[in-house]
C-alpha cells in the first residue's frame, strides 16, 4: 500500500504538466492565428469603382398564384373527412372536392322534421280555435249590443209614446167619469121631482140615486188613477228603463272587453305555436343545409391545391378521416394562370419599398431564368405567423406579380425576388464595411505607414453589398476593406480629451471603473 502511493502521485504530478504544457502550446498558437489575421486585415483593401450602380434589395419567396378562390368547411363544429378529391387534380364546376361525415346530422333532421310536424299540427288547432272564438266573441257582443239598443227604445218609447197615452187616457176617463156624473145627477135630481109628484117609484129614485153615486166614485178613480200615473207610475217605469239601458251598457262594455282578451288570447296563442313552428322549420332547414355542405363542390373550373400544401406549419396535410373545424380553409382553387412572388418585407426596408417598383424574378428550380415583375402591395401590418414565433421580428407581406404567364411556374415554388430601388450613372461605390460611422460622420481608410489614414466621405444608398460615396473619393482609390478599430481608439482618446470634440453625453467615470473592476478581478 505505502509503495504503490508515490507512484500513483507521480503520474498525477505528470498528467498536470503534460496539460499544462499543453494549453500553453494551445494559447501561443491562437496568438499567432490572431497576430496573422490582423496582420492580414491590415493589408485588406478595396478599389473604389466608378461606374453604373443598381440599388436593390434581395428577398426570399414563394411562387402564388395571383387570385384563389378559397374552399372552406361551412359546416358547424368539427367534422371528419370521408373522402377528398386527390391534390393536383383538375376539376370541372359543380364536381365534389370533399365529403364530411353527417350521420349525426341526419339523426337530427330526423328529430327536428318530427318537430315541425307536431309543431304544425299544434299551430292548425291553434287557428281553428281562434276562429271559433272569434266567432263566439262577435256573437255575444253582437247580443249585447242589441240588448242595449232594445233598452234604449223601450225608454224611448215610454217617453214619447207610452206614458202619453197613458196620461191622455186617465184624463180621458176622468171626463167620461165626469160627464157621467153630470148625467146621474141630472137624473136624479129629475127622478126626485117626478117622484115627488107621485110620477116615479120609489125604487126607480133609489136607483138613480145609486147610479149618482156610482158615477162619483167613477170619478174619483180616474183622478186617483191620473195622479198616480203622474207622480208614481211614470217615474217607477222612467227609472226601471234608464236602469235597464245603463245595465246593458254597462254588460256591453263588460262583454267588449272581455271577449277582446279571450280574441286576443287566442290570437297570442297561434302567434307562440306559429313561432315554435318556425323556430322547428328554420332548425330542419339550417340541418338541412348543414348537411347538403357536407357535400363540397368545386364553385369554379380549376387546379385542385390542398391548404396545408407550402405551410410549414401544417405537420398534417389533408387527408380521410382527418377531423376538419368550420371555417377552415381545405382547399384553393386558382382562377387564372398569372403568377406572384410573396416575400416578406423587414421593417427595417419599409421606407425604401414602394408599391410599382420593378422586380427580377429567380427560381431555384430554374437557375438560369430571370422573371421580371413590379411589387403590387405592401401589407398594412406586420404578419402575424412571424410576430408569434419571434414578437422582436416585424415584416410585411408583400407581393410582386409577375410579368406574363409563364406556364414552367408552379404555385409554391421557392424564389429569390430582387427590388429594384435605383439605378446611378457614373457612381463611386465602394463595399459596405469600408466604410465607418463615427459621431454621425462617415469615414474611409486608406493605408499609411505604420498607421491607417481616415477621410471623411458623403454616402448615399446602399444595396447591402456595395454603398453609394458621393462625395470625398474618386474612382479607383484603394481603401481599406475593414476599419481599424484599435487604431480608430487611439484616435479617439485625444479627440475626448478636447473639449471641442468631447460628446456631452460621454464622461470618463466609466472608464475609470472599469479599471477599478480590472483591478479588483486581478486581485
Amino acid at each position: 500500500m505505502n509503495a504503490r502511493r508515490p507512484r500513483s502521485r507521480t503520474k498525477i504530478w505528470i498528467g498536470t504538466i503534460v496539460a499544462v504544457v499543453a494549453i500553453g502550446l494551445v494559447a501561443l498558437t491562437i496568438r499567432a492565428v490572431n497576430s496573422a489575421a490582423g496582420a492580414d486585415e491590415e493589408l485588406l483593401t478595396a478599389t473604389a469603382e466608378r461606374g453604373d450602380l443598381t440599388i436593390s434589395l434581395t428577398f426570399s419567396g414563394a411562387i402564388q398564384n395571383r387570385e384563389n378562390v378559397v374552399v372552406r368547411s361551412r359546416v358547424p363544429g368539427h367534422r371528419s373527412i370521408l373522402w377528398i378529391v386527390d391534390e393536383g387534380s383538375h376539376v370541372k364546376e359543380g364536381d365534389l372536392l370533399v365529403e364530411l361525415d353527417f350521420n349525426d346530422l341526419e339523426e337530427r333532421r330526423k328529430n327536428h322534421d318530427i318537430n315541425v310536424k307536431n309543431a304544425e299540427n299544434s299551430l292548425l288547432d291553434g287557428k281553428e280555435n281562434l276562429e271559433v272564438v272569434r266567432l263566439e266573441v262577435e256573437n255575444e257582443v253582437a247580443r249585447a249590443d242589441l240588448d242595449k239598443k232594445l233598452a234604449r227604445l223601450d225608454l224611448e218609447r215610454f217617453q214619447e209614446e207610452t206614458f202619453p197615452r197613458q196620461l191622455e187616457e186617465g184624463r180621458t176617463r176622468i171626463t167620461l167619469a165626469d160627464e157621467e156624473l153630470s148625467r146621474a145627477e141630472e137624473k136624479l135630481e129629475w127622478s126626485r121631482k117626478l117622484a115627488a109628484e107621485g110620477y116615479v117609484t120609489r125604487s126607480e129614485l133609489k136607483a138613480d140615486e145609486l147610479r149618482a153615486k156610482r158615477a162619483k166614485i167613477d170619478l174619483g178613480l180616474a183622478e186617483a188613477g191620473l195622479r198616480t200615473l203622474e207622480t208614481y207610475t211614470q217615474k217607477r217605469q222612467l227609472e226601471e228603463l234608464k236602469a235597464r239601458v245603463d245595465l246593458t251598457v254597462r254588460t256591453y262594455e263588460r262583454a267588449e272587453r272581455r271577449h277582446k282578451l279571450r280574441l286576443q288570447s287566442a290570437r297570442n296563442s297561434v302567434e307562440s305555436r306559429q313561432r315554435n313552428y318556425d323556430r322547428h322549420l328554420r332548425q330542419l332547414k339550417e340541418t338541412e343545409e348543414h348537411i347538403a355542405n357536407c357535400r363540397i363542390t368545386a364553385p369554379i373550373d380549376g387546379l385542385v391545391v390542398y391548404a396545408t400544401t407550402g405551410h410549414r406549419w401544417n405537420r398534417e396535410p389533408l387527408q380521410e378521416g382527418q377531423s376538419v373545424r368550420e371555417r377552415q380553409h381545405l382547399i384553393s382553387l386558382p382562377t387564372a394562370t398569372a403568377l406572384m412572388a410573396e416575400v416578406k418585407l423587414h421593417e427595417s426596408s419599409l421606407q425604401k419599398v414602394e408599391p410599382g417598383m420593378p422586380a427580377l424574378v429567380r427560381v431555384d428550380a430554374f437557375p438560369g431564368s430571370v422573371y421580371t415583375g413590379r411589387v403590387e402591395t405592401i401589407g398594412l401590418l406586420p404578419d402575424a405567423q412571424s410576430a408569434w414565433i419571434n414578437s422582436s421580428l416585424k415584416v410585411y407581406n408583400t407581393k410582386v406579380f409577375i410579368d406574363g404567364e409563364p406556364k414552367e411556374l408552379r404555385p409554391g415554388m421557392t424564389c429569390r425576388v430582387e427590388i429594384l430601388l435605383d439605378e446611378l450613372r457614373d457612381a463611386v461605390y465602394v463595399p459596405l464595411q469600408s466604410v465607418t460611422k463615427v459621431r454621425g460622420r462617415n469615414y474611409v481608410y486608406f493605408p499609411g505607414d505604420g498607421e491607417p489614414v481616415r477621410r471623411e466621405v458623403t454616402v448615399g444608398a446602399d444595396n447591402l453589398r456595395v454603398i453609394h460615396i458621393t462625395s470625398g473619393l474618386d474612382g479607383g482609390e484603394a481603401v481599406l476593406l475593414a476599419p481599424p478599430l484599435a487604431a480608430e481608439e487611439k484616435r479617439e482618446r485625444p479627440e475626448k480629451e478636447a473639449p471641442g470634440d468631447q460628446d456631452p453625453g460621454e464622461k470618463k467615470t466609466p472608464k475609470k471603473r472599469k479599471r477599478a473592476g480590472n483591478g479588483r478581478r486581478g486581485r
